[in-house]
């Protein structure tokens, strides 16, 4: 859980890791509230310009700071297949 009263302006752009009963996803924090704390989890695979894209208001209970940066496009391809498909694959999504 990340605690929204200890968030500061240097916590902006850090990774975080959602997790709920079926998925985790990953994505960066851009802002908070009392009550959320707002997460890009897709850019178009722009992360050097993620405050630009739409955030999703996240409870903070589901939510940890990621210990690693997610693997470059690179990282994740795997041979013989797509991006997309990868990405997914990483993201436990169907």
């Amino acid at each position: 859980m990340i605690d929204i009263s200890k968030l500061t302006k240097d916590d902006v752009g850090k990774w975080v890791l959602y997790t709920d009963f079926s998925k985790t996803e990953i994505g960066k924090l851009k802002s908070w509230n009392d009550r959320f704390i707002f997460v890009v989890y897709s850019c178009n695979h722009d992360w050097n310009d993620f405050e630009n894209y739409t955030a999703a208001a996240t409870r903070p209970e589901d939510l940890i700071f990621s210990k690693v940066e997610p693997m470059t496009k690179g990282e994740i391809l795997y041979e013989g297949r797509d991006y997309d498909s990868s990405v997914k694959e990483v993201n436990n999504e169907k």
